[in-house]
């Protein structure tokens, strides 16, 4: 976790790649997506473990993460483009900045406003499409297995099941 504190950037995100030997930095992909899992464990992590490496690295990513909530309430692509929205994205976002809330870290209406866009995106049949907004206009309207679960379980987290800690 001092690992993790020393690398976190000034907005409070957690680089995608740390520079090495065997790889290039790279600071940004999927920003909120990605910031949004990574503040959920150490959410979990800080409520099983308390620590100060840990509780001091959340605050600045609960802060990044709230710019990540689009006019729409969908959670931004990445870092520099608003442009593609993918409905997990946006529950994963909604989790965590409800985690933030529960935490005092972020203002609940964040994620208030990211959980209705992803309902109000969800099909009659109870599924939602993968992506819309690819390449400026394409949609893919499939719906696969692995996002539609993430959606499940960041939505029931939204909604309260269980107190959305993993038990020990």
């Amino acid at each position: 976790m001092e690992f993790v504190k020393t690398v976190q950037l000034a907005t409070g995100e957690l680089p995608y790649v740390v520079e090495s030997p065997y790889e290039r930095r790279r600071e940004h992909y999927l920003c909120y997506q990605y910031n949004a899992f990574q503040f959920l464990k150490l959410a979990w992590l800080e409520r099983l473990r308390p620590s100060e490496p840990v509780a001091a690295v959340l605050p600045g990513l609960a802060k990044f993460l709230a710019m990540g909530v689009t006019a729409s309430g969908a959670c931004a692509e990445d870092c520099s483009s608003h442009v593609v929205e993918v409905d997990y994205y946006t529950a994963a976002l909604a989790a965590a900045l409800e985690a933030a809330a529960r935490m005092g870290l972020a203002d609940r209406s964040l994620s208030g406003r990211a959980y209705d866009r992803v309902t109000a995106q969800q099909k009659r049949d109870g599924s939602f499409i993968y992506s819309k907004g690819d390449y400026g206009f394409l949609r893919d309207s499939r719906s696969y297995p692995r996002p539609m679960a993430m959606s499940l379980f960041h939505l029931l987290y939204g909604a309260g099941a269980g107190d959305g800690f993993p038990k020990v």
